[in-house]
């Protein structure tokens, strides 16, 4: 079950006029790596027809991290209440790293200020604890912006919902990305499953075996990305592994090994072989084949 940071508080000033669009967020620092898997609200009473957007900013270099188009509220929502809106794609966060719920109002907002404000605030693996952790950005863009000002410890009631697991997939075919500090698939690829799509992170991992008509297409990437086990028959790597640190470590056997990836330098023939191939940074495959020789 999702954990977030507000439980019973709500705004002194239910109901505030900025005049125009304003930025408003908290900053969120996670106990623990997970996904930032919906953004909450709690809306003004006076019903705005304007869609109310939010997005995920990692506060030490003001990056959106979640999707590159912003999430919106349903319009005009539930006045005087929490709202949520779930986020295009999960978004992995690190234990200890601070971010910023962001959602852009198009003219009303609910807070709190001075003395009465909640911080610091703590709730399971959730904590605003910076100084002045409500923050606004009066700029009427149109996308949501970065939130950097305080003003008279301001409490504006953004929100988020934390997962520490997401849900387990358990169909052969993964389709999409898999996303996270440190994200793993483990175990076996049979005849003819696929893994297609990508699993990106400081340490990405796939371990086990692909074997006969598996495939692996997509890519591995993260600072230290690793596929470890074997790789049989014809089975297919069709795709990249880019990092620093990238590592295929097992054995490649039979048939043909199919490196068709921008990434790789050399395509195989038929005779089982184990290749080095160059990435934008250094990027190895090992293995060994009949004989013991490299």
């Amino acid at each position: 079950m999702g954990q977030s940071l507000f439980t019973s508080q709500t705004p002194a000033v239910p109901n505030a006029d900025n005049g125009n669009a304003i930025h408003l967020g908290t900053y969120i620092i996670p106990a623990v790596d997970g996904w930032f898997t919906h953004v909450r609200w709690y809306f003004p009473t006076t019903s705005q027809a304007t869609a109310v957007k939010a997005a995920i900013y990692r506060t030490s270099d003001s990056t959106k991290i979640s999707d590159a188009t912003d999430v919106e509220f349903a319009a005009p929502g539930t006045t005087g209440a929490w709202n949520e809106v779930e986020l295009a794609t999960p978004v992995p966060v690190v234990g200890g790293t601070q971010y910023a719920a962001v959602i852009r109002t198009p003219q009303f907002y609910s807070a709190t200020t001075g003395g009465a404000s909640p911080w610091p605030l703590t709730n399971g693996d959730l904590a605003a604890t910076a100084v002045n952790p409500g923050r606004f950005n009066d700029d009427n863009a149109t996308d949501v912006q970065m939130v950097a000002t305080a003003f008279n410890n301001g409490c504006y009631f953004v929100d988020v919902v934390f997962e520490t697991e997401l849900p387990d997939e358990e169909a052969e075919e993964l389709a999409g990305s898999l996303t996270a500090p440190a994200a793993t698939m483990s175990g076996s690829l049979a005849p003819s499953a696929e893994l297609a799509g990508s699993m990106s992170g400081p340490a990405a991992t796939m371990s086990g075996s692909m074997d006969s008509s598996a495939s692996l297409a997509g890519s591995m990437s993260g600072p230290a990305a690793t596929m470890s086990g074997s790789m049989d028959s014809s089975a297919t790597l069709a795709g990249g592994m880019v990092a620093p640190a990238a590592d295929l470590s097992g054995s490649l056997s039979m048939a043909i090994l199919d490196t068709s990836s921008p990434n790789s330098a050399i395509r195989t023939t038929a005779r089982p072989v184990v290749i080095a191939t160059i990435s934008r940074e250094t990027v190895i495959m090992t293995g060994t084949r009949p004989g013991g020789g490299q």
